[in-house]
C-alpha cells in the first residue's frame, strides 16, 4: 500500500501521473483538503471513498505527531499540523508516502517515515 499525500492526488486527478499498481490510501485530512476544493463535495467523496483506502488518526499516530511537534518546536521549526498528522499516520501503518513536498517531509524520516520513490517500485 502507497499512501498519496494531497498534492499527488491532484495530480493523479489531471491525469498528469501515473497511479501505481499497488492499492492507495489517503489520510482523512488529504480527503478534507480534497474536498474543500471540490466543485461537487459529495460526488468527490464518494469517488475518493471507493478508489482509496482512507487512514485515520489513531492514538497511536496521534502520539507520533506530538512527539514530531515537540522535537520540531524545541530545534525552532514550524510545521503545519496537517503535515505533521499526516506523517503520523503514515509511521504508525507503516505505510511509505508519495508526495511531492519529499524536501518537507524528509525531516520525518528519522521518526519511522518512509518516502516512496514512484521511479523506484515497491
Amino acid at each position: 500500500m502507497i499512501l498519496i499525500d494531497t498534492d499527488v492526488l491532484i495530480e493523479m486527478i489531471k491525469g498528469h501521473v501515473e497511479p501505481p499498481r499497488e492499492p492507495l490510501a489517503i489520510t482523512t485530512i488529504t480527503l478534507y483538503e480534497f474536498l474543500r476544493g471540490a466543485k461537487d463535495v459529495g460526488a468527490a467523496a464518494e469517488i475518493l471513498e471507493r478508489d482509496f483506502v482512507i487512514l485515520q488518526e489513531t492514538p497511536q499516530s496521534i502520539r507520533i505527531s506530538a512527539r514530531i511537534w515537540q522535537d520540531l518546536k524545541k530545534e525552532g521549526n514550524i510545521v503545519a499540523d496537517a503535515d505533521i498528522i499526516i506523517a503520523g499516520i503514515s509511521i504508525a501503518n507503516k505505510v511509505p508516502i508519495w508526495t511531492n513536498n519529499r524536501k518537507h517531509f524528509q525531516q520525518f524520516e528519522r521518526y519511522g517515515l518512509k518516502l516512496y520513490d514512484p521511479t523506484r517500485r515497491l
